[in-house]
Order: structure tokens, then sequence, then C-alpha cells
């Protein structure tokens, strides 16, 4: 059960099988309920026992919205809502079809998912994204069975193309789709787990307290972080970072480093650099865009704590690099984002 009637609001109760609940009121698709003296609320398309059908008609006919009060026995979520559209369209008299009838004009204003505009939806999963695809205009979008393609049609707030990317992944490898929750930290928004959102917020204000122009680089720099749904790995994507669990995990200053190395990438794409904006497409690309960003990362760390050691991976990659012919100057590189670091800082925190 819910703090409020939506599948955002957070977890305020539970209850076991036989409990006996007090609904004190009805809204759209939700059940207002006495719980405990607290007001918590029901979707009312879970699994639960109706009203008992030997209840006088005389005293509920003013409550009754619904032909499995009048002409038929309901045992499943299903035949319910079936039932529903059945009475709202004075067709208690003869069973209804298998699937939801698609409501009248003058009931549109009570409808808030897919599931009643069509979609026919019979598991609780469903139902959730025939919510999430009705907040989004995206009823058309779903199978009839209230399949979704991609999580952005089930409560992702798909809002850059690391979302759309992600949403789509997820549902083609076979996972679900996790219900993220959003802060906005600065100008960038984190998305992810509560636990997620605790350990980016640490390393920011580690890079805040000690280096601010490199939080800055963070914050003004990247739209978006997102905690990944699966995988190992993090990445940038346009404007956007993925950081996926085992990374988060890293001790504070260790996933700063994440952090600043995926920046890097983003604030060279706003930038229009030459190798980024390229693409991964040759081995020289690809090392001079990771070894800029790495130079960066260890740079950053430095100024943070100049007592802490060079990661001696660095050192090899930039040996391998110039040992076979490679000319760049990463470290000029690197102090150009320096550059636009305070930069940003100098666009306000």
């Amino acid at each position: 059960m819910r703090a409020a009637p939506s599948l955002n609001a957070d977890i305020a109760a539970t209850v076991r099988t036989g409990d006996i609940l007090h609904v004190m009121d009805h809204v759209g698709s939700w059940l207002k309920i006495n719980r405990d003296g607290n007001e918590v609320w029901l979707a009312d398309w879970v699994n639960y026992s109706r009203v008992d059908q030997a209840t006088s008609q005389t005293e509920t006919t003013a409550e009754i919205d619904n032909c499995c009060f009048v002409d038929r026995e309901c045992a499943t979520d299903h035949q319910w809502v079936d039932g529903y559209w059945a009475y709202q369209n004075g067709h208690c008299a003869t069973e209804t079809s298998s699937q939801p009838m698609t409501p009248t004009t003058s009931e549109t204003s009570l409808i808030d998912n897919c599931c009643f505009a069509g979609w026919l939806c019979r598991t609780d999963q469903e139902w959730q994204n025939g919510y999430f695809a009705y907040q989004y205009n995206q009823c058309g979008q779903g199978a009839p069975t209230g399949f979704v393609s991609s999580c952005c049609q089930s409560g992702w707030n798909c809002s850059t193309e690391l979302d759309q990317w992600l949403g789509d992944k997820v549902i083609k490898e076979g996972f679900e789709c996790d219900q993220p929750k959003q802060v906005a930290y600065g100008r960038t928004v984190i998305d992810g787990s509560e636990t997620f959102i605790r350990q980016i917020n640490a390393s920011l204000e580690y890079l805040k307290a000690r280096v601010p122009h490199w939080y800055a680089y963070i914050v003004n720099g990247v739209r978006k972080i997102r905690g990944g749904p699966w995988g190992p790995g993090t990445f940038a994507l346009q404007d956007s970072l993925n950081i996926a669990p085992p990374h988060a995990r890293e001790a504070t200053i260790v996933l700063a480093g994440t952090l600043l190395h995926e920046a890097c990438h983003v604030n060279r794409i706003m930038e229009g650099s030459f190798f980024t904006t390229s693409g991964y497409d040759t081995v020289e690309g690809f090392s001079v865009e990771e070894n800029i960003c790495e130079v960066l990362r260890e740079g950053a760390l430095t100024e943070a704590n100049p007592r802490r050691p060079i990661n001696p991976w660095l050192e090899a990659a930039l040996a391998h690099y110039f040992n076979n012919g490679g000319q760049f100057d990463f470290q000029a590189a690197a102090n150009g984002q320096r550059d636009r670091a305070f930069w940003l800082l100098s666009q306000g925190i």
C-alpha cells in the first residue's frame, strides 16, 4: 500500500493474506484505506476480496458500479474490470467479452491506465506497465496484452538518449525494469535506487569540498547520471552517464574518479572534440580519448588528495602509446578541460 495514489509514491504499509481493510473512499483506480489511523492507498487492480454479495442491495445501490455486484460471479481482476465497464454501459444483463470495453467520452476523465483503454491486462506487472504508458501517452505503442518494448513505457523518465537506449536494451536482454528515484544535484539529475543516489552524492560532496571546479565539471556539464540496472560497465552517451552497480559500490574517491572520467567524455562531446565526435572506430581514436580522460581523472584526484599515488596503469598506457609512435599531448588536452571546469564553476553551483 502506498502513501499516495500513485505507483511513484513510497510504500507505506504491507498486508498479509486474510487482513481486513477499512476502505474509506475510491479515487480513480485507487482505494483510500484507513490503516491503523493512517491514510494509505491500494491500487484497485491487485487481488483482494470484494464486498459480500449477500449485502442488501437496498443499502448499497448508491455505491454499486459493477455488474459483479448484480448478475455475475467475479473471481479474477480481469472479470471485475469487465464487470465495471459492463455496468457503465448498461450491459449487466449479459456476460461481457474477455476484452475490457472502451470507456465512453463522459468516463475518460477517470481513466489513468492503458488497461482501461484497449490493453488486456491480467497481471500486476501489466497493470503497472499500463499505468506508466498512459502517463506518457503511449497506449498505442503497447501490444494488446500490455507488453512493453522498453522501460520507457514502464515508468522510466526517458528524457535522454541514454534512457532510450537502456530502456530498450533491458527488455531485449530479458531483465525487469526497475523503478528508480530521481533527485536533482546542481544541474544534474541522478536516477537510480536510494542506495545508488547516496553513493553518487557522497562522491560529489567529496569533490565539492576539495576541488569545487571539478565538482562543477560534473554537475554543470552532465545532464543525467543513471544507475545502470545490470552489467558491469560505465560509459557516457551524449550528455549522460551510466554507472553500473559494481562501480557505484567502489570507495568514495574511486567512484569520484569514475564520474570525472565519464564526465570528461561528456564535456568533450559538448565541445565537439575531434576524437570523441568521430567515434572509437580506430585504435588511435580510442587510445587518445581514453588517455585524455584518464590523465584528467588522475590529475583531478591528485588535486583533491596530493598524497595519493599515480595509477600505474596510466603510466603503462602512456608509455605504450608513445613507444609505438604516438605524439598526442594528453596533458595539454586535460589542462584544457581543467580550464573548462573553472568556467563551469563560474556559472554557479
